[in-house]
């Protein structure tokens, strides 16, 4: 998955609310966020590639935002350069020894290659778009 280009449109206030309020724990993977009353852990969504995804609300507008790059960015204090792979290729395991940031074609050079036993062609399975190669 490409970099969020929304990430470059977000107001620099809400990047500040971030640092203030959202935690990172990089043993699990998990986001906490503090209230005024408590802290607790965000629960995500998972998108139709099997990533979380977090939603934000401040200001009265809500913002998504890709889990693990919401990770990256409050560890690091920034957001990747590139993409996140996950080295174990489990897409809703965020903890920090499983992120890397790495370029779009070293993350697709880790994509599934699985052999049709029907056929005998190779797909790449790259995030659920698949890629045939014709195998003789």
């Amino acid at each position: 998955m490409l970099p969020s280009k929304r990430e470059n449109d977000f107001p620099p206030e809400l990047l500040t609310y971030i640092r203030e309020r959202y935690h990172y724990c990089p043993d699990t993977g998990h986001i906490w966020i503090t209230t005024k009353t408590q802290c607790k852990r965000t629960y995500d969504r998972i998108d139709k590639y099997g990533y979380l995804v977090s939603r934000i609300k401040h200001n009265k507008k809500v913002y998504t935002i890709l889990t693990h790059r919401l990770a990256w960015f409050l560890h690091y204090g920034r957001f990747p350069d590139q993409v996140i792979d996950h080295i174990n290729n489990t897409p809703t395991d965020n903890r920090l020894q499983n992120l890397r940031d790495v370029s779009v074609y070293l993350n697709s050079k880790r994509a599934t290659v699985v052999n049709c036993p029907h056929c005998g062609n190779n797909i790449h399975d790259d995030l659920g778009k698949e890629k045939a190669q014709v195998t003789t």
